[in-house]
């Protein structure tokens, strides 16, 4: 995992700790979520899955799922 996915996830965890899934329009960019995180959430195919192309694309956070 490259250095700026791994600031991302850490952004995530700290700003978003129980969150597992979202949409970029409505979430991502509603919440001002930094753009690095944004790619991660769209492209770390590791640890999220893309639901559908509702709001920009519903995304859910399988790694965090897996954790609980």
């Amino acid at each position: 995992m490259n250095n700026q996915y791994e600031e991302a996830r850490e952004w995530f965890d700290a700003n978003w700790p129980c969150c597992i899934r979202l949409d970029i329009d409505w979430t991502c960019r509603g919440y001002d979520y930094p753009e690095h995180v944004v790619e991660w959430i769209q492209n770390d195919t590791t640890c999220w899955r893309k639901l559908n192309d509702d709001n920009g694309g519903t995304y859910e956070y399988f790694a965090r799922m897996d954790k609980r």
